[in-house]
């Protein structure tokens, strides 16, 4: 991918997400009611766009509600899709939901499967770009696709040898690499559940506790990113977003690792009310068109048009997703992830 133009860092707050005192509620009577989760480096500019869309549409005499896109922390989607009744509780629109809702064996039959409450859009120019296996998930799982990004290692050169950087994703794991990875993540965990199923699919649980063994900080990667070259807590391998390692300046002495499996895909998904496909025509064109495709470009995503579906992905196997409770499978491998920080920490001490 080439380099994206600068995006403002947002570093996020202590608090985990769902704890504001006075959550913003996901659905607001009399709007279009969209749900839109977007990654670290396309919020402030997301915000930006979808205030002045926002703000043409109630012009227009036809609302539109996102509480991402408003000052505060909105209500957490996941408790909300659980306790909804029925579907006028639910939003209209949902943008890139964690696939372990999408996957989860207590929402799935009733909003995501084929004929549920949701319909998973992709815009038909994108549905064609897409490769073979790409097209079958969203034919069969009733999937829609919007953009994608992925995730690299960035590795300090002014820390190791050239000879003993890992070759694979799968060598993240390998005891070689032991206390020499640092992770972007939050609130105490990974940012990319994905990079742990791909470690299950390809090691088994233990895989997944054996990188997790290996790392020796778990840190936004704004605060990585800083620690590169210089910093006292820095540390050779950084496992970050393409976009956040796209933006190093030019000065830190690094490079991104091209593995032998491609960079991890972190799709964008997209779904819709089937009741209200044509009421939410008009925040489906905003998010097929120019003003969001530039916040994706910025923040290092891509359409699927604009993908080079040529070079290998790495991405886990669509049978782990569909094949399982998604919310049970995230809650192991996190599980297993914990146990290796804990055991690392304890090996370091």
């Amino acid at each position: 991918m080439s380099s994206p133009e600068p995006f403002c860092i947002e570093v996020p707050s202590v608090s985990p997400p769902g704890v504001a005192d006075e959550a913003l509620p996901l659905i607001e009577t009399g709007a279009v009611n969209v749900a839109a989760s977007m990654p670290c480096p396309l919020k402030v500019r997301f915000k930006m766009e979808f205030a002045e869309f926002g703000a043409a549409q109630a012009a227009a005499g036809t609302p539109v509600h996102c509480p991402q896109a408003l000052e505060g922390q909105a209500a957490p989607l996941a408790d909300h899709l659980h306790a909804a009744r029925g579907e006028d509780e639910l939003p209209d629109v949902l943008v890139n939901p964690p696939l372990s809702l999408v996957f989860s064996q207590a929402l799935r039959p009733r909003l995501f499967a084929a004929g549920g409450v949701y319909l998973g859009i992709t815009r038909p120019a994108d549905l064609a770009a897409l490769p073979a296996a790409f097209q079958a998930a969203a034919h069969d799982h009733n999937l829609g696709f919007l953009a994608f990004g992925s995730w690299q290692v960035l590795w300090d050169r002014t820390l190791g040898d050239e000879r003993a950087l890992p070759k694979t994703w799968t060598d993240l794991a390998d005891p070689a690499q032991a206390g020499r990875l640092a992770v972007h993540g939050c609130h105490g965990t990974i940012g990319a559940n994905a990079l742990l199923l791909v470690l299950r699919d390809r090691l088994g649980p233990e895989g997944v506790t054996r990188f997790a063994g290996n790392v020796v900080r778990l840190a936004h990667f704004a605060q990585l990113i800083k620690q590169l070259g210089a910093g006292p807590e820095r540390a050779p391998l950084n496992v970050m977003p393409d976009a956040a390692s796209l933006q190093m300046p030019t000065r830190k002495d690094a490079a991104i690792i091209e593995f032998r499996d491609g960079p991890l895909l972190t799709p964008m998904t997209l779904f819709v009310k089937r009741s209200r496909l044509e009421a939410c025509r008009a925040v489906l064109d905003f998010f097929w068109g120019e003003a969001f495709g530039a916040v994706l470009t910025r923040g290092g995503y891509r359409t699927p048009q604009a993908m080079d579906w040529r070079q290998p992905y790495t991405w886990p196997s669509w049978e782990t997703l569909a094949g399982h409770d998604y919310e049970a499978l995230a809650a192991e491998v996190e599980a297993a992830f914990q146990a290796g920080l804990r055991r690392g920490a304890e090996a370091a001490a």
